[in-house]
């Protein structure tokens, strides 16, 4: 019957004299709209109205049958039928926002998986710019600061455990799925989740404590940061364990829905010039975000083993998170020991600008993580080392023209976001975007992260050793240099823990990887060069011709540009074969053609490009 309404509809063909069939039925739909509220207990009618099923003879027997049938609906029948087509849209909605776990084993595609992580991460990431964009512009640079100090103390105390939690769910989780083992699954969400919640309370108890006997912004924005820790610390974990039970799109829509609250509560609270409240808004996102998947509790425990190797796993995860990601929270917390609260809101200017890119790199690797986890529990080492390498490629293809043109055109960027008040940030925004690309070339931190516990050891070394001396440099200059000493810091810092995992991953895993080293160690030697020749004052000529010159210098004219938008394009197509386009510095073209359906559809890419690169191995069609 819904059928004939839609086949009338689209006809738009009826007898003379006749009116619409669809259009006898609007009187009754409007007195049955409000009848939507009241689920009938009534089942469609079980007597048939009678349709004509010889061939009509014309499009206009055709809609005088459809009209017969659609008249002889029954009121009763008629509101049913429109009640369950808005309870399938309803259910639809349901589905999206409260799924159940899937005890499939099978990921999504790695174009849509990085596509739907890339586009929460976006949202998410707008949200925490529109924190530093409207307190710039409605409170000052002095407000952002403090706005700064807090949020860097709540996300410090969050690295300590409640993020590492999420990470060994989504690990462990994704594992279970491998195994089939859907009992295991909902055992290892509800272990994670205890520890989770009990760390976020104790540490948001912690933080409130001492941001209000340390510092002197009262205890509204003390506890402010408390209840941001346990916010945070909550979606953190949330994040983990949809990712473990591949549930992309449902973290996309929470995290559309909760951005869009907190940018809306944040308008309220700075027109109403609540400022001991600007936290609130965020807390109360995150919390949207999180409590609706918070996991249950399991009835079957969790076997011995693997909750001792969830622990393990959590405590090296915590040092590798705070080591890899603290040091940029610590220099803002140091910062404000050694500079004003004015230099600390520039510092948060730049941070806010410098960040999103390297949350797009973590978000891609949060998005690899299970299915590097359930490579390696197949034991599959060729296809765990094809897909790092794979990552590695696409990533120095998209991010070294990302990074090195966000450098070389910092202040324009910044007078067009915060006007003369952010200009005064270029310096350290320069510095800040150095560091956080050298961390973005992750796909040596997937590798360790993922496998091994002497790779998760390794990596939390490497990063260890970074936060060390990158702590050190700050304390060192930062009395001297104020904010820019910490900056200076995090960049040192970074630098130590990135070599550290790509030397053990290119040695062990034998990765062909120097032409690549050769394309970075290039690009950055050109950035640095370009902005010194720049200096701190914007124009335009010399710019452009800067950026055509790395351009040029680091992949043949404007071809690095080009494939990062076919990279990224093939990323996003939600079907079909994944063709990554590289240039080595040699000024070669190859294409890489993920998973094809047949080796015979290698044929029109290899008479193409010549070298054609397939399931991480040269098949030469």
């Amino acid at each position: 019957m819904l059928g004939n309404l839609t086949a009338i509809t689209a006809a738009g063909d009826r007898p003379p004299g006749k009116a619409h069939p669809v259009a006898s039925t609007r009187s009754r739909s409007r007195r049955y709209i409000a009848a939507c509220s009241k689920k009938s207990s009534r089942p469609l009618s079980t007597a048939r109205p009678s349709v004509n099923t010889a061939r009509p003879s014309s499009r206009a027997a055709t809609a005088t049958a459809t009209s017969n049938s659609v008249s002889s609906l029954a009121d009763d029948d008629f509101r049913n039928l429109w009640c369950r087509g808005g309870g399938l849209v309803r259910s639809r909605w349901r589905a999206v926002l409260f799924p159940a776990p899937d005890h499939t084993n099978v990921d999504n595609p790695l174009g849509s998986a990085f596509a739907l992580t890339v586009t929460g991460v976006f949202i998410q990431g707008l949200a925490r710019f529109g924190y530093s964009f409207l307190v710039v512009h409605l409170m000052g640079v002095e407000a952002n600061g403090q706005v700064a100090f807090m949020i860097s103390v709540a996300t410090l105390l969050v690295l300590l455990w409640p993020q590492a939690t999420g990470t060994a769910a989504a690990k462990y989780i994704a594992m279970a799925r491998g195994r089939g083992d859907p009992v295991a699954q909902a055992a290892v969400a509800a272990y994670t989740a205890r520890w989770a919640g009990l760390s976020a309370v104790l540490l948001g108890v912690a933080g409130a404590l001492w941001v209000g006997w340390q510092t002197d912004t009262g205890w509204v924005p003390a506890v402010s940061t408390g209840l941001l820790v346990v916010a945070l610390g909550a979606y953190t974990f949330v994040r983990g364990v949809r990712t473990g039970n591949n549930q992309f799109v449902t973290a996309t829509a929470w995290d559309t829905i909760s951005s869009v609250l907190t940018l809306t509560l944040l308008g309220v609270v700075l027109v109403a010039g609540w400022q001991p409240l600007l936290l609130l808004p965020l807390c109360l996102g995150y919390l949207l975000f999180a409590l609706p998947s918070w996991s249950r509790p399991s009835p079957v425990p969790l076997d011995t083993p693997t909750r001792r190797a969830i622990v393990g796993f959590t405590a090296w995860g915590s040092v590798q998170l705070l080591a890899a990601s603290g040091l940029l929270q610590l220099s803002v917390v140091l910062g404000r020991a050694h500079d004003t609260l004015t230099a600390l809101g520039l510092y948060g200017i730049a941070v806010s600008v410098a960040t999103p890119a390297s949350m797009l790199s973590g978000a891609m690797l949060t998005a690899l993580a299970p299915a590097v986890a359930r490579r390696f529990a197949a034991g599959d080492h060729a296809g765990l080392t094809a897909e790092v390498d794979r990552v590695m490629r696409i990533m120095v293809t998209v991010f070294l023209p990302v990074f090195g043109l966000l450098i070389l055109w910092a202040g324009p960027v910044l007078g067009l976001l915060f006007q003369e008040r952010g200009t005064p940030a270029q310096p350290l925004l320069v510095v800040l975007l150095l560091a956080v690309s050298v961390s973005s070339f992750n796909a040596a931190n997937l590798r360790l992260n993922g496998t091994q516990a002497w790779g998760v050891k390794a990596l939390a070394a490497s990063n260890v050793t970074g936060f060390l001396v990158g702590l050190s440099v700050i304390l060192w200059v930062g009395p001297s240099l104020g904010v820019m000493g910490s900056a200076i810091g995090y960049l040192v810092g970074s630098l130590v823990a990135a070599v550290g995992p790509l030397v053990i991953v290119w040695r062990v895993d034998a990765m062909r990887w120097w032409p690549l080293v050769l394309r970075i160690t290039t690009g950055y030697s050109l950035i640095l060069t370009g902005r010194w020749w720049l200096g701190d004052h914007f124009h335009l000529i010399p710019t452009l011709g800067a950026s055509a010159a790395f351009l040029i210098l680091t992949g043949g004219g404007l071809a690095p540009v080009i494939d990062g938008i076919i990279v990224t394009a093939a990323l996003f197509a939600p079907t079909g074969d994944l063709v990554v386009f590289f240039n080595p510095p040699d000024g070669s073209r190859y294409a890489w053609i993920y998973d094809p359906l047949d080796r015979a559809d290698l044929a029109p890419w290899a008479a193409r490009f010549g070298d054609v690169r397939w399931g991480g191995r040269t098949n030469q069609p």
